[in-house]
């Protein structure tokens, strides 16, 4: 399945997330928050990004199995640094878990059936000089 980057993620990345038992019910056709997930310029799945009121929330996320466990979510978060990210993680559902705690994320709260992790602004925070210059970390 070769797609060109042109970051309209393929009906069939779409339909195969749809069928993933964790995500049924939770990914819709059409959406204009998707991002893709790109591996060697091929599109092999997508993060669904939205600011609430917790914070940055990413899903649902689907990576296309054969290209899971190679770092693509992790990437996409580290290149988000100022976002402060919390995931619901349903109990069970450990890769999910697992991917979240690689990529930063501590347990949060406890929710119904399973648990908010979450991941703090990693160096956006700005100090002001001894000059009243503004910095970064």
């Amino acid at each position: 399945m070769k797609n060109k980057v042109e970051g309209v993620i393929p009906e069939a990345i779409v339909r195969a997330a749809r069928q993933e038992p964790t995500l049924r019910g939770r990914v819709f056709l059409c959406s204009k928050r998707r991002e893709p997930l790109i591996y060697e310029g091929q599109i092999v799945g997508f993060v669904t990004p939205h600011e609430t009121t917790m914070g940055w929330r990413h899903g649902p996320i689907f990576v296309l199995p054969g290209f899971r466990r190679k770092g693509l979510v992790q990437a996409y978060y580290a290149a988000h640094p100022e976002r402060l990210c919390v995931a619901f993680i349903p109990d069970g559902n450990t890769g999910s878990r697992r991917m979240h705690a690689a990529a930063g994320f501590k347990d949060w709260k406890r929710g119904p059936g399973g648990m908010y992790m979450r991941r703090e602004p990693v160096g956006t925070a700005l100090q002001v000089s001894h000059m009243g210059e503004l910095h970064g970390e």
